[in-house]
């Protein structure tokens, strides 16, 4: 079965007032039914305390460590979960996923994704210190390092969007006024 891109959910996660039930379906996303199962496991582990290591949800392999899943805070009528996961890396540092939900009167009004590259751009950073030590101008391979890692990351920053979004969710599930 031939599915579609992830690039179809590259939804801003900084706005406010993000609208989830407009959200692509799973099969519309391109996401399989197993995959589908496996997010929705992956977010089982962050509200469970549950710890996982290499865990693949959709493609890639992601780290769920108890000592880093979601805080919420209640904080007047909002509630505000703070977490990170990792996306695992066999050989470097793995990378690093924060995120913070707002949920306020039973509405997501921000999603704050921050995802921070350690492995190969680590590599490639210790190489440019060196040439800057040596004097040479390393502007360029600084330019090519970022247009690289966001050409070819596999899909991997989207994955973690995703997760993140159905972190989103489920705490809207939880934190939301029973009507």
């Amino acid at each position: 079965m031939k599915t579609k891109p992830l690039a179809l959910l590259g939804v801003s996660l900084l706005t406010a007032g993000l609208n989830f039930s407009a959200m692509p379906s799973a099969s519309a996303a391109g996401i399989t039914p197993q995959q589908r199962s496996r997010l929705n496991r992956a977010v089982n582990f962050v509200f469970t305390k549950a710890q996982k290591e290499k865990y693949r949800v959709i493609k890639h392999k992601w780290n769920f460590q108890n000592k880093n899943d979601i805080k919420v805070r209640r904080r007047g009528r909002c509630y505000v979960g703070k977490g990170r996961f990792t996306h695992y890396l066999r050989f470097v540092r793995d990378d690093v996923v924060d995120y913070d939900i707002t949920l306020c009167k039973g509405k997501i009004t921000k999603i704050n994704y921050k995802y921070k590259d350690r492995g190969w751009s680590e590599a490639v950073g210790a190489v440019t210190s060196g040439l800057n030590l040596a004097g040479i101008n390393t502007y360029g391979i600084d330019k090519i390092n970022t247009i690289l890692a966001n050409k070819f990351d596999g899909g991997v920053r989207s994955e973690g969007k995703i997760i993140v979004i159905n972190i989103a969710k489920r705490m809207q599930q939880k934190y939301s006024p029973k009507r």
